[in-house]
């Protein structure tokens, strides 16, 4: 009898039962997908950027395995093999850094309640809120930053909630930039952001009402008390404050809604200083222009934005924060209702903006001077 397993006999097979096991797709983080929309309209400065593929010199040409466009026919010496006295070019991508500067950002983000009103949604059907758009433009901000080089650091703010810190700790908080490790660590601080979660939750979590003054105050703070012993040699920086905020969370002394009148100056220097409301805002808004750099107002909203309101805020960096500073401070305010679509809607416009004032700080701009304050030299 033959010792021959049966499996080896060619008169037998082996029938194999597959199953199907459904194996879900990786959920797609929505901050990814409106980013991918947003990228598109948006080049930074200062970006590395790939080139097209250029020659960069010859390599030997092995018939039947590469490509026939690419053969340098003049070098072809018959009836030698054409795999020895044959060539070929060969290429390589290069890299282009456009212009930047250098520097610090300050970023801090309103999450007062009314941040969690819907503006739409993505190409991918993600649904976003206002705070996952503001989350957007911090992403793009640092990306930016990366670019040029920049330290960041990113704060938020409400009425409550605080990581008590100082004057203003009950209603700001740090997110990110305590160390100078931190502060360059741009691939951590969008890792930190991913596995959060979009929207309020986590660090990002709703801090109640909209304490402007806290927030002005907690950037003017920061610049004078903390930011050198986390980050050395930062002496001047911009800051970007990013809210919802209508005429109860930010409004003007001495101007209507509209923008009607004149601004209160003498009200927001004796009544500021200890203010965490609107007339704090603009007393430190005017002290942290000053002492450190540009103070910057990016308000966005869901559905209507009233005209009135970008007059007023405009208004007041004309009259007041600007001083005797010159350039147009009306560039220091927008003020529009944010849509997210398809396409990014006009949130991408929001993040231009950003991306050119981050571009030009320390001269690697137009050089005209827009939002200035002390240190600024663009």
């Amino acid at each position: 009898m033959s010792s021959t397993p049966w499996t080896a006999s060619p008169f037998t097979w082996i029938e194999e039962e597959l199953v199907d096991v459904k194996i879900p797709a990786p959920e797609i983080d929505p901050l990814d997908t409106l980013i991918d929309d947003l990228l598109p309209r948006i080049r930074f400065e200062g970006e590395i950027m790939e080139t097209d593929l250029a020659p960069i010199g010859m390599t030997e040409w092995i018939p039947g395995v590469d490509p026939v466009g690419d053969l340098i026919e003049d070098s072809i010496l018959p009836p030698l093999p054409p795999a020895v006295t044959t060539l070929m070019r060969t290429y390589q991508r290069g890299e282009e850094t456009l212009p930047s500067g250098s520097g610090h950002v300050n970023i801090i983000v309103d999450l007062s309640g009314s941040m969690g009103a819907g503006v739409g949604s993505d190409s991918a059907g993600q649904y976003h809120d206002v705070a996952s758009c503001a989350q957007a433009l911090t992403r793009i901000a640092v990306n930016a930053c990366r670019q040029g080089g920049h330290s960041f650091a990113v704060f938020c703010f409400g009425s409550g909630g605080g990581d008590g810190v100082g004057r203003a700790g009950r209603a700001t908080r740090q997110i990110w930039g305590t160390t100078l490790e931190e502060a360059k660590d741009y691939d951590g601080y969008l890792a930190t952001l991913k596995s959060n979660g979009h929207g309020m939750v986590g660090m990002w979590n709703c801090m109640g009402g909209t304490n402007s003054g806290a927030a002005a105050m907690r950037m003017y703070d920061y610049m004078k008390n903390e930011v050198g012993s986390q980050i050395p040699d930062v002496t001047s920086a911009t800051a970007f404050v990013i809210t919802d905020a209508y005429w109860g969370d930010i409004a003007v002394p001495g101007l209507d809604s509209n923008g009607g009148g004149n601004v209160n100056a003498a009200q927001i220097d004796g009544q500021g200083e200890d203010n965490q409301g609107s007339t704090g805002f603009w007393y430190y808004g005017k002290k942290y222009h000053d002492n450190f750099g540009p103070f910057v107002l990016f308000k966005i909203n869901a559905g209507d934005s009233p005209e009135g309101l970008r007059i007023a805020y405009q208004k007041a960096f004309q009259q007041y924060v600007r001083g005797n500073h010159k350039g147009d401070y009306k560039l220091c305010v927008f003020s529009d209702s944010v849509f997210v679509d398809s396409s990014g809607g006009n949130l991408a416009a929001v993040a231009g903006r950003m991306v050119r004032f981050i571009n030009e700080m320390s001269g690697g701009g137009s050089g005209d001077v827009q939002c200035g304050g002390k240190g600024v030299t663009f």
